[in-house]
């Protein structure tokens, strides 16, 4: 139903959004995690191969936050799907450090859970709307 929570994550790693294009940044982020955690990292999607761990955080992460000063990458909700009319919508609490999935919809049954790239998206001009999923992909 619109309005209930779905999911709520702690992230795995958490930085700023311009060290996570650091291939040595990520590195040492990556090696200090437990084992369990790294494991995680590593069996997420990897769309850009060539930037090595870099190319899972641009895939994975998510800006936290209004400003997206911080990223997150997480176990769940990194492997949410987008859409341009998505049913669901994350929101971060910063004093709890956890990343909530709320449904902005009723959901069906088997329906897949999807969000936008960037909040209150699917509201703007499909220009606009292919303009901020493009910077999305570059400022990851």
């Amino acid at each position: 139903m619109a309005g209930d929570k779905i999911l709520e994550e702690r992230r795995i790693i958490k930085g700023r959004t311009s060290d996570f294009k650091s291939l040595q940044w990520v590195k040492i982020a990556v090696d200090k995690l437990l084992p369990i955690n790294r494991e995680k990292f590593y069996q997420l999607q990897n769309s850009f191969p060539e930037k090595e761990e870099v190319g899972i955080m641009e895939t994975n992460c998510y800006g936290l936050g209004c400003d997206n000063v911080l990223s997150g990458l997480f176990e769940g909700l990194s492997r949410i799907n987008h859409s341009c009319i998505p049913n669901a919508e994350r929101w971060w609490d910063l004093e709890r450090e956890v990343e909530t999935l709320y449904a902005i919809r009723d959901i069906k049954e088997n329906e897949e859970i999807t969000v936008a790239y960037s909040g209150e998206i699917y509201y703007r001009p499909l220009s606009e709307r292919q303009d901020l999923v493009e910077e999305c992909a570059v400022n990851c």
